[in-house]
């Protein structure tokens, strides 16, 4: 009789384990492993799908079997372990039957929960955590039959528990998590830290949760650095003014950005020269007008809808701020292909960089790990701009958090390089010779 009591509670120690298990693999599993497991036709991955998608209920069968395990094991398993200890008491020289009872139940109390924390609580939920989907895909059928005959009273423990948070005000959690932007940036960090994801596609998967706070402004060419074709000009004037810039698409304007006729692709052009003169008019094709503040989302969307490769971008007085095409948007994700002359940061000995004024700031910001807080403003030359409170000149210092940006070259009203060095690294001025002091002699 005690042989079959000792076996049923070890029986509950192991149902206990299982229901530990099964709790942790269910929370712990991702749903795209789900799917994933279920594209691989994997055997068990559809009855987990069906478990994870009603989890709360769930849950609440998991909680049910390790409550009704519990109080069979204590109910059964300590009265087992007493009877045995008895006789080795007895054998030790404890001769009293109350001492020896007491002795018993205390040591079977402690046996018992060391057997139902280590084996029926620790063990099963350190192996769930770490194959949380193998654990998942063995215990998913069972979970699921057990549910099925439980059904009545996990259906009336969870209506108790519901009615519970709603007397206290508690709203009662969804089936469906959802990860914030934030928690996505801190997964994909952690993926990186593990090797599952390389540093680039790390810092690819970043640019574009960052995609929705650019806009058009922050995209644009602006309007200083458009080269436009021009109608008052002979094609052959056009022609040399697209060679020397090197681009494929240009704005064709009445003489500046603010009066654009249309969008020209100079390779058109060049074909249409076999057949002699052309009309660069006959060749324009429409160019949208966006407004600064167009997110890079909508941008993407008005180009796919429009079939425009390139749009002007307007201010809030409605004059020409820039253009931007598709491949402004995508380089916000993918980063610039610089040519051999358009380096925009270079890092120089002694942990220095020299940086074009038209550098973007965010660009700046990485490469420093810092913030510069111009919100305002998207390149060094602006930052400048900003803190100087005039048109920055050559030889112009600013100190900010510790480091020193000194504009090295400037062109008209452009700055073209900008020297950046840590505060430390710089040579101190010396120190101002003393005042003489006044012998009060005339």
């Amino acid at each position: 009789m005690d042989l079959l009591t000792l076996l049923l509670a070890f029986t509950l120690v192991a149902l206990n384990a299982f229901f530990v298990a099964t709790e942790f693999a269910l929370v712990k599993i991702r749903p795209t492993r789900i799917e994933e497991m279920i594209r691989k036709q994997r055997p068990g991955a559809s009855a987990v799908r069906l478990v994870v998608g009603n989890l709360d209920a769930y849950l609440s069968a998991t909680q049910l079997g390790i409550t009704l395990a519990s109080l069979g094991l204590g109910w059964v398993g300590e009265p087992a372990f007493a009877r045995l200890l008895a006789p080795l008491l007895q054998a030790a020289g404890v001769n009293d039957p109350d001492w020896v009872h007491r002795i018993a139940l205390v040591a079977a109390f402690f046996l018992i929960s060391f057997l139902h924390i280590v084996a029926g609580e620790l063990a099963p939920k350190s192996i769930a955590i770490r194959r949380a989907e193998s654990v998942a895909l063995a215990v998913a059928l069972p979970m699921r039959l057990f549910y099925l005959l439980f059904f009545p009273a996990i259906w009336a423990l969870n209506g108790l528990s519901n009615a519970l948070l709603r007397i206290t005000g508690v709203k009662a959690a969804g089936d469906n998590e959802h990860h914030s932007e934030e928690e996505i940036k801190i997964i994909l960090s952690q993926a990186r830290s593990a090797g599952l994801l390389s540093a680039s596609r790390s810092d690819l998967m970043r640019k574009v949760l960052t995609l929705p706070t650019k806009t058009a402004r922050h995209l644009m060419v602006p309007r200083n650095e458009v080269v436009c074709l021009d109608i008052n000009l002979s094609t052959a004037e056009n022609l040399q003014r697209a060679r020397t810039a090197a681009h494929t698409r240009f704005p064709l304007c009445d003489r500046e950005l603010d009066d654009v006729i249309g969008v020209v692709d100079i390779r058109e052009a060049l074909h249409g020269l076999r057949d002699g003169d052309i009309d660069l008019r006959s060749l324009a094709r429409p160019a949208p007008y966006f407004p600064e503040l167009m997110s890079a989302e909508r941008l993407l969307a008005e180009f796919r809808a429009r079939h425009a490769t390139m749009a002007v971008v307007v201010d809030e007085y409605g004059g020409a701020s820039g253009i931007v095409t598709p491949a402004d948007v995508v380089s916000a994700v993918m980063g610039d292909i610089a040519e051999d002359n358009e380096l925009e940061v270079v890092a120089l000995p002694g942990g220095a960089y020299d940086v074009d004024g038209v550098a973007p700031l965010e660009e700046i910001e990485e490469t420093l790990k810092l913030s510069l807080g111009a919100d305002n403003m998207r390149t060094v030359a602006g930052f400048l701009m900003e803190r100087l409170g005039r048109m920055p000149r050559a030889g112009d210092r600013v100190v900010h958090t510790g480091y020193v940006f000194t504009i090295v070259e400037v062109a008209g009203p452009r700055v073209r390089k900008v020297r950046i060095a840590r505060e430390s690294t710089l040579p101190r001025p010396p120190p101002a010779a003393p005042a003489a002091k006044d012998s009060g002699r005339p």
